[in-house]
């Protein structure tokens, strides 16, 4: 089996034409020329035509696929995953493509999901991931499929419609046991709001404003001084005792109960809904049939796309 001129162009896409040798990566033991030629006939600085290139190219496309036809002898492999498994063997190498998992899981006709997940598997150089071997193997993958689903309505083209005509009529307008039943319900709403005054205790400051008093007597002298007032007292010449009081100006804190009003509200709620629900019924044979149909059309419909996982499977224990 030979790679199809799309599985070249699919290589070529990815292994870009480069005249000059050159590393892909650093740790790379040898150098890579053309499409993809890599080997330790490329010494550091060699140069090739465009038409060298091709020709390496076809070189080295006759050895993977040979690798590929050995390896999968005895599967009849379809041309897209031929493509796509020359592909990956092109960037890996003979002897990984050989010693590979997903070559083992392809043997044993496992799943889409399998598979796929398999070629993931292979996007790391020099010990790290490489954005660019991710988009490969996602493409491989993509290619890997892209004749199999195509092969599922293409090799019954004339089946394929009908049966699916077949399974939506049997399935489409599928009965219920269940009839669906109006019942009804008063609900309504009112609303109700209450108020309620508290008296909160709470601190006014007052200014008190400066007073002043003046006594003449003859008392002795004296002086009196308080947080709120001082006073002072002297002995006239004529043996009067002149007594003088002062306030101090100050704020001073007075206690009020301060009157607060709060509203509450209460919800009544009566009014009519109106609910469906579910009522059994009888079914009749049509009706039974159609729910039964639908699970025999969809096992008849999984077994027809898994065919071939389901033969490998068998085959192995045959």
């Amino acid at each position: 089996m030979k790679t199809s001129s799309k599985g070249i162009d699919f290589i070529k896409s990815f292994e870009t034409l480069r005249l000059k040798a050159y590393k892909a990566v650093k740790t790379e033991k040898y150098y890579t020329i053309g499409y993809g030629h890599y080997g330790p006939d490329v010494e550091p600085g060699m140069e090739i035509t465009e038409n060298e290139a091709e020709r390496l190219l076809a070189e080295d496309l006759a050895d993977f696929e040979r690798c590929v036809s050995r390896s999968t002898a005895g599967w009849n492999l379809k041309q897209c995953q031929f493509d796509a498994l020359v592909s990956l063997a092109f960037n890996v190498g003979v002897n990984a493509f050989q010693n590979s998992t997903l070559l083992k899981l392809v043997k044993q006709g496992a799943s889409e999901y399998v598979i796929r997940n398999e070629f993931g598997r292979w996007c790391h150089s020099g010990g790290r991931v490489l954005p660019g071997l991710q988009r490969r193997r996602q493409a491989e993958a993509d290619m890997y499929f892209s004749c199999v689903k195509e092969s599922i309505m293409g090799k019954f083209p004339e089946i394929s419609p009908v049966f699916l005509i077949l399974f939506m009529l049997a399935t489409s307008c599928g009965p219920g046991k269940h009839l669906p039943a109006q019942t009804e319900h008063r609900d309504s709403v009112s609303v109700e709001v209450r108020e309620v005054t508290k008296f909160i205790r709470d601190t006014v400051w007052m200014q008190i404003p400066i007073q002043s008093a003046e006594n003449t007597t003859r008392d002795t002298s004296s002086h009196l001084e308080t947080d709120f007032a001082e006073s002072d007292a002297r002995i006239n010449p004529d043996g009067t005792l002149h007594h003088s009081l002062r306030n101090k100006e100050q704020e001073k804190p007075v206690p009020v109960d301060v009157p607060t009003t709060q509203k509450d509200s209460i919800v009544y709620r009566d009014k009519f809904i109106y609910e469906t629900i579910e009522v059994e019924r009888d079914l009749t044979g049509w009706q039974k049939w159609q729910m039964r149909s639908f699970w025999i059309l969809l096992s008849g419909l999984l077994m027809f796309i898994l065919r071939k996982p389901l033969l490998a499977l068998i085959r192995r224990f045959i």
